[in-house]
This record gives C-alpha cells, sequence and structure tokens, in this order.
C-alpha cells in the first residue's frame, strides 16, 4: 500500500476519533463485530456510550456503529488517553496496514511479528532470542539494559492489571511495554496472576525482525549473520511509537499528553543535531537512562541560589534536556525554600504538568509549570539578616502512579482482579512511592554583608562539559 493510502486511512481514522467524540479507549473486538453487522458492544464496567459515525476509509464505504468504550486505559490507569497503538490495532483488524511513524515502514509494526524458526547456520546461542543469550556475547550491553526502565517495562504495575481489562486491552497496553508476540503470548496463554514478569523492551523490540538483526551500523559478519545498518536508528522517529502520540491523539488543555518528540523537534537541541540517542543513549549507552537518574537530572537543570542581605534567590534552567522538563505528567520536581530563624518563613513551588482526573468530566489540566529547552525558574525569599536557610529540589520521577493512578485502579479494579494480580499492583504502588530522591540541596548563611553564592550539594555539573545549546 502506497504512503499516500496510509495517509488517506490516517485522515479517515482522525475524522472518527475528532468527529465522533472519542475520549477513551475503545474495546476493538467489539467494533469490529458491530461492524460486521453484530451490531453488540462489549460489556464491561466503567464503560460510557460514544457515537461512533464516521468513515473509516474509502474500503469500508459508510459506516455507521454506536458501541461502549472502555474508561480504564494503561498508560495512565485511568480513562482519557488515546494510545496511537489502539488505532494500529484496529486498523489492522480491518486489513490496514498502519506505519506507526512515515519513515518506519512495517519496523514498527506492533506487536513484532512472531521470528519464526532461526536460521539453519546461526550459531548457538544466537538462535536463542531472549536477552540472557544476548548477553553472553553483549555484555556490556546487558549489564546496562537490565538496570534500565526498559527492562522493567513489563512487570507487577503493568502485568498486575491487565487480567481486569479484555484480550484488545491487554494487547494494546503490552504493544509499547512488551512489544514482541513471543512475550505477549506468553502472557495471554497463561492464567491470571501466573506471568509476573516479562523482559519488555528487550533486544528483539529494537533490533531483530524474523531473526535478521538491525541497528545504526552494518556489521558484514557475526554469530547470526549480516546486521544491516538502518537510518531509522539515528532518527527520533525511532523512538516515536512508544513516546509520541500523534497529533490527532487525546489532548489536555489543547495539549498532547506524549508530545516528547514534538518538543524535541521545536527545539535548539533538533535543529543543532541533538537527537534522542545523545542524552538517553550516550556512548551507545543501553541504561537508557532519564528522570529516574539524579545524574540525567543534574546534566538536564542547572541551579544556583544565592544569600542576599533581603533573603536567597533561586535560579534553575533546564539547560539539558531537549524537551519540556519533565516530559511526562508523571514526575514532580518540588522546589522547597525554607528559613532556618526562628520565624519559618519558607515557600513551595512544584515543576510539572499537573492533571487532575474526574469520571464526569475527564482529564483537566491544574497547571502547567514545567520547564520548556532554555526556560528559566526564579523564586525568593525573603529573610532577616540573620537568618540562614535552606533550598531543596526533590524529584518524585513516579509521583501521578503512587498518587492517583495505582490509587483508582486498585479502587476500580481491585475486585475483579486475583489475589496474584491484586498483589503485583499494590506493590508497584508501594514502589512508585519510593522512587524519589534529593536532586540538590543547597545550604545558605546568615547575610555575610555581601552577597554570596550558596553551598550546593551535590556540586552540579561545570556549564560546558556537555555540549548542549544552553550550557
Amino acid at each position: 500500500m502506497a504512503f499516500s493510502e496510509h495517509q488517506d486511512n490516517l485522515s479517515a481514522v482522525k475524522n472518527v476519533l475528532v468527529d465522533g467524540g472519542y475520549t477513551g479507549q475503545p474495546c476493538a473486538a467489539a467494533v469490529r463485530k458491530m461492524l460486521e453487522g453484530d451490531g453488540r458492544g462489549c460489556q464491561t464496567k466503567r464503560t460510557a456510550h460514544i457515537r461512533l459515525v464516521r468513515k473509516m476509509s474509502t474500503v469500508m464505504e459508510k459506516l455507521r456503529a454506536k458501541t461502549q468504550y472502555q474508561r480504564a486505559i494503561c498508560d495512565l490507569g485511568v480513562s482519557g488517553l488515546v494510545n496511537p497503538k489502539i488505532v494500529n490495532r484496529l486498523l489492522v483488524i480491518f486489513g490496514i496496514a498502519l506505519a506507526a511513524v512515515a519513515g518506519a515502514g512495517e519496523y514498527w509494526t506492533l506487536p513484532i511479528p512472531p521470528q519464526g524458526t532461526a536460521p539453519a547456520d546461526y550459531v548457538e546461542p544466537a538462535k536463542d532470542l531472549s536477552p540472557a543469550a544476548c548477553g553472553v556475547c553483549h555484555r556490556k550491553q546487558f549489564r546496562e539494559w537490565s538496570s534500565s526502565l526498559h527492562a522493567r517495562s513489563a512487570r507487577g504495575g503493568v502485568l498486575g492489571q491487565l487480567p481486569a481489562f479484555d484480550r484488545e486491552t491487554q494487547v494494546s497496553c503490552l504493544n509499547c511495554h512488551a512489544p514482541g508476540s513471543e512475550q505477549q503470548a506468553r502472557f495471554l496463554a497463561a492464567d491470571a496472576g501466573q506471568v509476573q514478569s516479562l523482559s519488555g523492551v528487550d533486544c528483539v523490540t529494537c533490533h531483530v525482525r524474523r531473526h535478521r538483526r538491525y541497528g545504526p551500523d552494518s556489521k558484514p559478519i557475526t554469530p547470526h549473520g549480516r546486521v544491516a545498518a538502518l537510518p531509522l536508528f539515528k532518527d527520533a522517529a525511532f523512538c516515536s511509537p512508544c513516546h509520541q502520540f500523534p497529533d490527532w491523539g487525546e489532548r489536555v488543555k489543547g495539549k498532547l499528553l506524549e508530545n516528547t518528540e514534538q518538543e524535541w523537534r521545536a527545539s535548539p537541541y533538533a535543529s543543532a543535531g541533538i537527537g534522542c540517542r545523545d542524552c538517553h543513549m550516550p556512548a551507545g549507552s543501553h541504561a537508557f537512562k532519564g528522570i529516574h537518574d539524579p545524574g540525567m537530572g543534574r546534566r538536564a537543570l542547572r541551579v544556583e541560589v544565592r544569600r542576599g542581605q533581603e533573603g536567597i534567590d533561586l535560579r534553575a534552567c533546564n539547560v539539558g534536556a531537549g524537551h519540556a522538563l519533565p516530559t511526562y505528567a508523571t514526575p514532580r520536581i518540588r522546589v522547597t525554600l525554607n528559613s532556618g530563624g526562628p520565624e519559618g518563613a519558607g515557600l513551595e513551588h512544584i515543576i510539572q504538568r499537573r492533571l487532575h482526573w474526574d469520571p464526569d468530566t475527564d482529564w483537566t489540566e491544574v497547571a502547567d509549570t514545567r520547564l520548556g529547552p532554555g526556560q528559566e525558574l526564579r523564586l525568593a525569599l525573603a529573610l532577616d539578616p540573620g537568618a540562614n536557610a535552606e533550598a531543596v529540589l526533590f524529584v518524585e520521577p513516579d509521583a501521578l502512579y503512587a498518587e492517583l493512578v495505582y490509587p483508582s485502579l486498585e479502587e476500580s479494579i481491585g475486585e475483579d482482579l486475583d489475589p496474584v494480580s491484586l498483589r503485583l499492583l499494590r506493590e508497584a504502588k508501594c514502589r512508585a512511592g519510593r522512587t524519589g530522591f534529593v536532586l540538590y540541596r543547597a545550604r545558605c548563611p546568615p547575610w555575610p554583608g555581601r552577597e554570596v553564592a550558596c553551598v550546593i550539594e551535590p556540586v552540579p555539573p561545570k556549564a560546558g562539559v556537555y555540549k548542549f545549546p544552553f550550557q
């Protein structure tokens, strides 16, 4: 199918989602039945009726349907997100192949098609596609990946909730959290609670298609045949299928809920040729570090605190993240300035895209105080000359999950889960509440008679060490 036809189909789906009032996640099986004339919707709890009246594509003719849409979704655990993989799944059902991104072609067909049988000339353990088997030769990459969130993307927080949902919903969630068909088949074939972890976004996810290996550079001879170079590996579009909603995706206050790639493309980083790999895979690292890593946070956020006669002044600038800091609504950076004097003065500022969920009104945005590339935050706390003070920047990478998503899931689907899955969900909630860390702590003395820089621990990286546009 020509790309122009893909675009036509995409436009048709956009009409369905936007003009048809789509705000949640469909039960794809029910939609398929309705389009085939069955007329039944998916019967689950926490659903709402929404009319779906639009053309799907030229091959679909005029479709008229009315169905129920599931209000729970894996990405945040509650209604209001349009997952691009759901649309992809629906199109596959109707026999329409949709490329995830222009240029990606069939590489990011999700779920990743079954690998099949390994070629006979492959040596052991090259026929084994498990991460551990890859690690026999790729030791450094396996060690780094094992410590990453990619390796933990399909564990209790995801797998613990899936038994409460229908099969199509499970697949749409796993398409990002465990994209390989073999992983998905293992989970889907098991009884609820039996599979408690999968290998997640593993070696196969990025590098293997039908046992053929791909990467940013070609290698003519390896134990598993030739490694073919794919330019897509060096493009931000490689990460987009799971880190960027399409333009017609779910928006809150006019902004996409996942918009990392577009934030980057609008920044000086894109024009400077600094992409995802430069920050998240430096020197080829497979640790994929992000907001959960203190070192990444300190390279991204430059902080300066000064003590003057009137009090303390804090400046925090996004000098190292080529997107909003933080890019998702999940993390929170809490900035507090406190006086050590008897008056106990203090103030707090939250850096976060703060969302609120209500079953009746859907998602609403409370505030968006994130820092774009090069954007600076300035805070001041008035103090008596004799008072000392402290400034603390505290990062909570999983704040939304710990405080809203997991508690909402436990309340809404807890009764539908088996004991093992419910335990996994509760353990994930506990872990999410313990991932916070102090990014910086600055101690400021009483007024010494002249303006001075407060001592910051740990010492921030020196400007210019990282060759980013704002340093």
